[in-house]
């Protein structure tokens, strides 16, 4: 047998073995993105419901603990940031302090919403054994009112554009099927733009 056979074999079974592990990278990518997309649009919803003036008490503190636990560690050592732009000064507050903070606004009515769809970065890095971190850009709509006479008056709009932080920790299972554990980190605020 010529000697460079068992070379050739290794090499061939490296190269496949490296595009295997390529196209699982891919896959795995897209079913991260499927599932950050979900854990994204349910901390959206809750920072609505956390911020309703019509939500009772123990209602806001059950979003809170939900809203907590899709952060890393559950938001112990994570941040979420603010803009004044009345000051444009960014100020970080731990996760907690943020939700209950707009938990407590002092408006007579408050609405959070998504301004525009938010996106994921196609730049995900791999960390260690399948676990992989990426960020997302939303689009946050957050506007507080005041009672005026016996109706509602708009009295502060602003859209602020973030980016979180986001970590997913692939776990197989049965076959050949993955399933993600996403988790969200800081909350970074790229800019605030008073509105309508």
């Amino acid at each position: 047998m010529n000697f460079k056979t068992p070379l050739i074999i290794s090499f061939l079974l490296f190269a496949i073995s490296a595009h295997s592990q390529q196209n699982q990278f891919k896959d795995d990518i897209e079913i991260f993105k499927e599932q950050a997309n979900l854990v994204i649009d349910n901390f959206q919803n809750y920072l609505d419901i956390i911020g309703s003036k019509e939500r009772s008490k123990k209602v806001k503190t059950y979003y809170i603990d939900k809203a907590l636990d899709i952060f890393l560690n559950q938001g112990k050592d994570v941040s979420v940031e603010s803009l004044s732009t009345h000051t444009d000064k960014k100020v970080k507050y731990s996760v907690k302090s943020y939700l209950q903070r707009l938990a407590n606004l002092p408006y007579a009515k408050v609405e959070v919403t998504q301004a525009e769809t938010f996106y994921i970065s196609n730049n995900v890095h791999k960390i260690g054994d399948n676990k992989y971190r990426a960020t997302a850009t939303m689009f946050q709509k957050f506007c507080g009112y005041r009672k005026h006479n016996d109706s509602l008056k708009k009295h502060y709009c602003d859209v602020t554009k973030r980016t979180i932080a986001i970590y997913i920790e692939v776990i197989s299972g049965f076959g050949e099927k993955h399933f993600p554990m996403v988790k969200l980190g800081n909350v970074s605020v790229m800019e605030t733009t008073p509105t309508e």
